[in-house]
């Protein structure tokens, strides 16, 4: 929990959902900007290896 909340981001990765960044843990909002700029690394890299955006993907499932 230490290393989460002192890091300069966080993310949760896994098989369905990949890459999702997190905002917070344990009720402390983390500082910075969400995603910040590892994750956008991370989800570019990812997005291109499988020929998808998978930001674009999964916005077009939100019902805002």
């Amino acid at each position: 929990v230490y290393d989460v909340l002192t890091g300069e981001e966080a993310f949760l990765a896994g098989t369905s959902p990949t890459i999702v960044p997190a905002r917070g843990l344990n009720g402390v909002d983390f500082p910075s900007d969400i995603p910040g700029p590892v994750t956008d690394r991370l989800l570019a890299a990812w997005s291109d290896m499988v020929g998808i955006d998978i930001v674009e993907q999964a916005q077009s499932h939100l019902h805002l």
